[in-house]
Parts: C-alpha cells; structure tokens; sequence
C-alpha cells in the first residue's frame, strides 16, 4: 500500500520542500538525554561518485526513520539541483549520523542526495531516472567568469562579475590600483558555460580593465570603435540605408523585420547599430589572403554542435542555399544575439542572418 507524502506550505501557499510531519504519538521527556561531548563532529569532502558507491554498497542509509522520505521536490526542483551542480555551484552540506561500522545515515540533504541519486543511478533509489527540464536560459545567468588566483602556489578560482560583465558586453572594468594583481589593461578569465544540453564548456577569455589612466590610453583605438559616424533614428531608417552605411555586410530577406522593428532609443537598436558598424569595418580592413576570417573587434563566437545539429541556425540565404549561420556575436539585452557568415567571393563581406532573440528559447 502506498503512503502518501504531504509537502509543508508556506504563507502564500506555495511549496516549500519539506515534508509535513505526522503528530507523534509519543510525546512523553526523554528519558536518556544524549551527552554532547560523545559526538565527534567530522568535516569530508566527498565526490559524488564517492556518495553514491556508499548508497549502492547500503553504506549510505537516505531513508532512516526519523528522516522525512524523498520524493518531497517536484522535477522543476530536482531539475535545478543538476543544473546548478553542472554550473559547479557550491551547495549547502550534507550531514550525517555515522554509527560503529562507518554506515550513515543521512540527517540532513536527503532530498538532494535522492535526487542525484535519480538522475545519476536511479537503482539506488528504486525510481526512474528524469532528464533536466525547464533549463535556464544560458545567455548569461548560466554564465559564471572565474580568475585565477595562484598568488599561495596553488590554482583557485574566484568568481569575479564585474570582470565577467566587461567580456559578455565587450566593454571594460575599472578597478582600484590596491592590490598589483588587478593592474592590468588585459585579465585573463575562465568562463563556465552551460549549453542547452546541460553541458559545461569551460573556455579561456579575458576582459579588459581600466586600473590607470594609462590603461585608459592603451585603448585609445578600441574606444574609437564606438563612435558611430551618423545618427540613425530608428531600425526602419537604419534598414533602408543598409547599403549606404554598411557596403561589405549583406542581409538576407529574414533580418527586414527583426531591423525594421526596432525602435528609436531601445538599447537593441544602439548594440545592433553598433555591432554592424564595427563588422562592416572589420571586413572592410579584412585581407583575404592572409587570413581566413576578418580580425574581429568583439569576441565571435561559434554554437555549439548539439545546438547546430537542431537546425535551428539553417537559413535561405535569398539565392535558394540553406547556409548555418553558426558564428554570432552578444547583443545586450541578454539573450540577444546577432548571427552572421563571412564569404571571400565573388567579394569579401559578412552576410547576416539573425538579429535578435537566442534562437530555440521559446
């Protein structure tokens, strides 16, 4: 017979997780109080390869009997815990009651482990296995930029958002002179990355920083790029005047109304424009010859193969070929994107595909 579990509410009515105890029938003193200078409290750091051999082996016991029972999350929950164990999020600890022949009883994270256990080896939990649902966008939330601490001898990596931020907008930090290891006009960065597959991509960037003035005159040039040469007023003009503004940059029929629609003013339009500028003028400085990709003012990057594989970037270029429009560039607001192809003949130019929302995000 199965027994149903009822989850615990909180004062909006909503689930909180935790499952509603049942009145106890016994509610008499306790009678042999434990003596808290017997406990050894005992701090390990466990692999979770490690935690699910001990549960395999029954070295790990998930429902003892003064445990609530797993099943209390929902798959959106559970689906959330992997994603951030992906993102190689820290979460809370697991406590344990170890008795003499070294078995555990799980005290507190039983809906957690229950939960990798689940999706991992099912088995040990006697349930069936579940995929991720409801993945979070991965534009930039799912992003995490890292640096590199070695400063003791030893590679630690420290999360560091402002840095991130200058990388995911190709703009710049400021940081104070205070500590020598942040003067510096490049930082050099790890960046975690979760594709919609729900795997992490672990990639090496940087970010530029602005720590002195003479970091702020080494980008002299970079800054230049920012100038627009003319004032446009909205995507509709900026469509009409396409050739004019932009001669080394072709769009296909698709991109009319993801331009046109942009209004004067929004901050889509000002990165579109901007964007478009700096390729028009990348490939206009682009020599063929010696290179088989212009050199880029801003970090291009490609999608990823499980992405590409969906078709989700496979468009008529206007001539009748389904070309993949994989390399694309971050346009702020997340998730906005700009997708483009560069083709040496019959002339050098960028052909651009998409601009506007991350495709295959509803």
């Amino acid at each position: 017979m199965n027994s149903k579990v009822f989850e615990t509410l909180d004062p909006r009515g909503e689930g909180t997780g935790v499952e509603a105890e049942a009145p106890s029938e016994d509610l008499g003193m306790i009678a042999d109080p434990f003596n808290p200078e017997d406990i050894d409290v005992v701090t390990r750091m466990m692999t979770v390869d490690l935690l699910l051999s001990r549960a395999r082996s029954g070295m790990v016991d998930l429902q003892p009997e003064f445990q609530r029972r797993w099943g209390i999350w929902d798959q959106r929950r559970q689906s959330r815990l992997i994603e951030s164990m992906l993102l190689r999020i820290p979460l809370p600890n697991l406590y344990a009651a170890e008795d003499e022949n070294e078995r555990w009883e799980i005290v507190d994270g039983i809906q957690r482990l229950s939960t990798v256990a689940r999706f991992i080896e099912p088995d040990i939990v006697s349930e069936d296995g579940f995929a991720l649902t409801e993945v979070r966008d991965t534009s930039h939330e799912a992003m995490q930029y890292f640096w590199i601490d070695d400063s003791d001898g030893r590679q630690v990596l420290v999360e560091v958002e402002g840095l991130g931020l200058a990388h995911f907008f190709d703009g710049a930090a400021v940081s104070f002179d205070r500590d020598q290891r942040w003067v510096a006009s490049v930082v050099p960065l790890v960046l975690h990355s979760m594709e919609s597959d729900a795997s992490i991509v672990e990639t090496h960037v940087s970010a530029r920083n602005f720590a002195s003035a003479m970091h702020v005159h080494a980008s002299t040039e970079w800054l230049s790029t920012f100038a627009v040469e003319e004032k446009i007023a909205n995507g509709a003009e900026l469509w009409e005047r396409r050739s004019e503004l932009f001669p080394n940059l072709e769009f296909i029929p698709r991109t009319k109304n993801q331009i046109m629609r942009l209004g004067a003013g929004e901050h889509l339009f000002l990165q579109t424009q901007a964007a478009l500028s700096k390729l028009n003028r990348s490939v206009e400085e682009w020599d063929p010859k010696q290179t088989p990709v212009p050199s880029y003012p801003f970090h291009v990057r490609p999608e990823s193969e499980s992405r590409i594989n969906e078709g989700l970037f496979d468009f008529d270029d206007g001539s009748g070929t389904t070309v993949t429009f994989s390399p694309h560039v971050y346009l702020a607001p997340p998730p906005h994107r700009l997708h483009f192809v560069i083709r040496s003949v019959p002339r050098k130019m960028a052909v651009i595909g998409h601009v506007g929302r991350k495709l295959g995000i509803g």
